[in-house]
């Protein structure tokens, strides 16, 4: 039999090195994802409430009201401090047992301005359900469901509600179907109510885990035998 090829060290060695790269690489991929999505919802962060957006030059002109004009950054961050206090300062008093008096006024403040609330109460209403405390009336209901499209896909999406609406004639289910890594931003869906497949054993805070990491984090109740 003819001998095997003998590799020079310097093959050995920089096999070795790749090698080794690769591994660490692996062992590192979670930790630099996690990265990658957090600096990727960041952008939006910046986008949404940096110093040039509408929300960041009204921080900013609160902030001037100290610090004058000529620090624009100075006044941003001074002006975020006060609205991060104030922020923390409503939550104590939302935690408080007249929350929910307090979130009922708000919501008819809001209502009474035609623009605002036809975006308003669909954002509060998935907001409170998507929060600690589940508590806004019908969404109680909403449990984790999967939407079975044919017979090779399934969905796992949430069931807003137990109620059947009709849709050109026909009975339909509402569900939101999340998407990777941010879960709100997924679709709303009307599907046939015998598409809905139970799925027991996972909460709401599992299918969030579920989505934002990509599917890396499954719930126990899908784990094959």
């Amino acid at each position: 039999m003819p001998a095997a090829p003998v590799r020079s060290p310097l093959r050995r060695l920089t096999g070795r090195t790749l090698a080794a790269f690769l591994t660490g690489l692996v062992f590192l991929l979670p930790f630099i994802i996690t990265i990658v999505i957090l600096d990727w919802a960041a952008g939006y962060v910046r986008l949404a409430f940096g110093p040039g957006s509408l929300i960041g030059g009204a921080i900013m002109s609160g902030g001037s009201i100290l610090v004058g004009d000529r620090a624009e950054l100075l006044a941003f961050w001074v002006g975020l401090g006060f609205v991060l206090a104030a922020i923390a300062l409503i939550g104590l008093v939302v935690e408080t047992r007249f929350r929910k008096a307090i979130e009922q006024r708000f919501d008819r403040l809001v209502d009474r301005v035609p623009v605002l609330r036809s975006i308003y109460k669909p954002v509060a209403q998935l907001v409170r359900l998507l929060g600690p405390q589940q508590d806004a009336g019908e969404l109680k209901a909403a449990r984790v469901v999967a939407v079975r499209f044919g017979t090779g896909s399934d969905f796992l999406c949430l069931l807003v509600s137990p109620q059947l609406f009709e849709v050109g004639g026909q009975p339909r289910k509402l569900v939101l179907i999340p998407t990777a890594p941010v879960p709100m931003g997924g679709a709303m869906l009307f599907v046939p109510p015998e598409s809905v497949v139970e799925v027991p054993g996972i909460g709401l805070e599992d299918l969030m885990k579920f989505y934002v990491s990509m599917g890396t984090a499954l719930p126990d109740a899908l784990r094959g035998q």
